[in-house]
């Protein structure tokens, strides 16, 4: 049975799909119901997470270019129960980051110069902040235990300062708060 935009998926046949297909159905869901976005997968961390009465893929951009005086929505969360994109399918759907030519040059920049989709991070999760501060992109990569803030000139990729950096201590929950989840991530 495929999921239709006009209908509600059931959360039995959902849950007996794995990860990679729920990924897919989410995407080819976002493509259909919003074709003058152009969302790539690759572009974002992709999660699975299921409670007792809902199923969710949140897709969580990996580079997110800011700007101080915008607000900007960078994350989609697919919610298959109750077939609603959030937050393309909301007023906020103005405020969701789509990249100009020349924000995209900025990132292809930080891409190349950093190491950012060759694999250089591929061990943990990162989130990479990119801002303009004249001719200079500051660079922040966040990681699940550790950061690196890095200063580019925007035409060379050259650093044009010293990084900054340095490392978290990952905290783990007590098992009396994790043994009864409200949402459990699909793997």
């Amino acid at each position: 049975m495929e999921y239709s935009t006009h209908m509600i998926a059931p959360l039995d046949i959902l849950s007996g799909k794995t990860k990679e297909e729920l990924i897919a159905q989410a995407t080819s869901m976002i493509r259909m119901r919003h074709p003058n976005i152009p969302f790539e997968a690759s572009e974002y961390r992709a999660r699975c997470w299921q409670s007792s009465s809902e199923l969710k893929v949140s897709f969580e951009r990996l580079i997110c270019y800011t700007e101080p005086t915008a607000r900007r929505i960078f994350n989609v969360v697919v919610n298959f129960v109750g077939n609603y994109i959030d937050p393309l399918d909301s007023p906020e759907a103005t405020q969701f980051y789509i990249p100009a030519e020349a924000d995209r040059k900025i990132i292809d920049l930080v891409k190349q110069t950093v190491g950012i989709g060759n694999g250089k991070y591929t061990d943990a999760f990162y989130i990479a902040e990119i801002a303009m501060d004249g001719d200079v992109v500051r660079v922040s990569i966040e990681t699940d235990a550790s950061f690196r803030i890095l200063y580019l000139d925007k035409t060379t990729g050259e650093q044009v300062m010293s990084p900054l950096e340095g490392a978290y201590i990952i905290r783990t929950t007590p098992d009396e708060i994790t043994s009864v989840p409200v949402w459990t991530e699909i793997h």
